[in-house]
């Protein structure tokens, strides 16, 4: 049976959202095709025909998805608060326990970054797109007045963020997974 055009432009937008979760959850490496595809119902032998590089071109363009949820995640955040609190709640949020349970639905960040730097090439391009997209929206939510000074704080802001939920979800330990979380004090990292 022959497939829409429009059938296929939607199976494929279900193949990178599938990757973009999977790849936050166990990594590029950690995550065959065919496990990709088979979550979804359908056989991986049209895996070249919709990404002509293969698994790394899925894995760009599912990397890519995964840094645009985010954005929009913190702008909706942002924009349901008062400006003096928005930073305070993308950090919040950042930092809760939920995001730190859930790697397949979060930040792309702390889960993909050694590997983007390993793979190199079109991941790590899309990696470094999608940091740098996070990294503007924190520069626009820093007091700071100069340009300079709010990137720098949004750097130091996202490296304290992402280090700190790294580190809870290494640990075997619930407690000492909380008191990382916990420790950032949010007016000092602010």
């Amino acid at each position: 049976m022959r497939v829409t055009r429009q059938q296929a432009a939607l199976n494929r937008q279900h193949v990178v959202s599938t990757a973009a979760r999977l790849f936050r959850q166990r990594g590029v490496e950690g995550t065959s095709v065919a496990e990709i595809f088979a979550e979804l119902g359908l056989t991986h032998g049209a895996l070249y025909a919709q990404f002509p590089g293969g698994k790394e071109d899925l894995a760009a363009e599912a990397i890519g998805q995964a840094f645009a949820e985010m954005q929009d995640y913190w702008r909706a955040i942002a924009a349901s608060h008062e400006p003096a609190d928005a930073l305070k709640a993308v950090v919040a949020s950042y930092l809760s326990a939920d995001h730190r349970d859930h790697p397949e639905n979060g930040c792309p960040t702390p889960s993909m970054a050694a590997e983007a730097g390993r793979r190199g090439g079109s991941v790590q391009s899309a990696f470094t797109r999608g940091l740098s997209g996070l990294l503007a929206i924190l520069e626009q939510l820093m007091p700071e007045k100069s340009a300079a000074r709010r990137r720098r704080a949004g750097i130091q802001t996202m490296a304290t963020l992402v280090g700190a939920v790294l580190m809870s979800r290494a640990v075997d330990d619930a407690a000492l997974a909380d008191e990382i979380l916990g420790a950032i004090d949010l007016q000092r990292a602010l």
